[in-house]
């Protein structure tokens, strides 16, 4: 009885150490990059750097650091977007269905140096396709951009 004891306990106190040790946060770099487009004419890129420790599904406790980057696509350069007229996406280039954000709400506001961004990204609480609630796009704010355009 006691065995069992011990082993339950250390695989709650193991299961309990790795839970409390995963972190993850992600922050944008402050300047963006505006370029030509395939498909739109623009494309903006929100570089951001993940950093982070731990792994639960493979019981580690090990720091990682990338970047990755969102991409906005868009066809005018000066004044208000509103959603129909830019893509958000998590992948360059990919402005299908499978890769946009879909029913975002809010603005992004384009001058000659810097974007504004005032997004709300939707969050499904059940399986319809349906949104429940929107919750502010975490990376809102403004940006100034690198011109690659000329």
């Amino acid at each position: 009885m006691k065995i069992n004891f011990r082993i339950n306990f250390f695989f709650l106190f193991l299961g309990c150490f790795l839970f409390i040790s995963c972190e993850q946060t992600e922050t944008v770099e402050k300047e963006f990059v505006l370029r030509n487009s395939k498909e739109f004419k623009y494309e903006l890129e929100i570089p951001v750097k993940i950093q982070g420790r731990g792994n639960i599904h493979s019981m580690s406790v090990e720091e990682y650091n990338y970047e990755r980057s969102y991409w906005l696509y868009f066809n005018r350069r000066e004044g208000i977007l509103k959603p129909s007229e830019f893509i958000i996406s998590d992948d360059k280039e990919k402005t299908d269905s499978l890769s946009r954000f879909n029913n975002v709400k809010g603005f992004i506001r384009i001058t000659d140096d810097s974007a504004y961004i005032s997004l709300k990204m939707p969050r499904y609480d059940d399986s319809d396709d349906f949104p429940d609630r929107w919750i502010p796009f975490e990376f809102n704010g403004r940006y100034a951009y690198k011109d690659k355009t000329r």
